[in-house]
């Protein structure tokens, strides 16, 4: 028996299905981070988690509401009991290919409505490294005078890949606070990393 749960609080969903996320974190590591954020700095936001015989099976979200939803790698028919579930429609799905095909197709048909694909993103796996020559420069941490470059350089990777934030400025205030954005820096800076949850 699929029941389907929702919530608009980040907590909640972490307290009832915390574990089955845990479970698996690389997979889902991408709800994860957003959950762990939106209880550190709340947005609006839907979020479902899935139920199979009492047990998770499954999660999504929808925050923020201008972004496509996501979810965790489910079964068939725990995509069809989510579709069913997903009220007001969201703008996009995304997820592991076979459940945002899945979710696709039952839109598609519960609504009657054609569906396109838009993106082909993937999540890599390191099996092993290898040594190589370092790099010249240095790491060090971003501070709050990399602001403007910082703003910057999001402003110019969303322009690129078409995933911009609604408000870069509020994004790299918040990784500023957090202490999570470094810089490489060589005669200046040359590259950020983000370390996230």
């Amino acid at each position: 028996m699929i029941e389907v749960r929702t919530t608009d609080d980040p907590a909640e969903v972490l307290g009832e299905a915390g574990a089955f996320l845990l479970s698996r974190p690389v997979e889902h590591n991408v709800i994860l981070s957003i959950l762990h954020s939106r209880i550190s700095h709340p947005e609006a936001g839907r979020y479902w988690w899935l139920l199979d015989h009492g047990s998770v099976a499954g999660v999504a979200m929808h925050t923020p509401f201008s972004f496509s939803a996501t979810a965790t790698p489910m079964s068939p028919e725990l995509v069809r009991a989510l579709v069913a579930a997903t009220d007001p429609p969201v703008p996009g799905f995304i997820g592991e290919a076979a459940t945002a095909a899945a979710y696709a197709g039952a839109w598609a048909q519960r609504h009657r409505v054609p569906v396109v694909p838009t993106d082909g993103e993937r999540l890599f796996r390191l099996d092993g490294a290898r040594e190589v020559g370092r790099a010249p420069g240095s790491l060090r941490p971003a501070a709050p005078g990399d602001r403007s470059l910082l703003v910057a350089w999001l402003d110019g990777f969303g322009a690129d890949t078409g995933h911009a934030p609604e408000d870069s400025d509020v994004v790299i205030d918040r990784y500023l606070d957090e202490h999570s954005v470094w810089l490489w820096i060589d005669e200046g800076p040359v590259a950020m990393a983000r370390v996230a949850p």
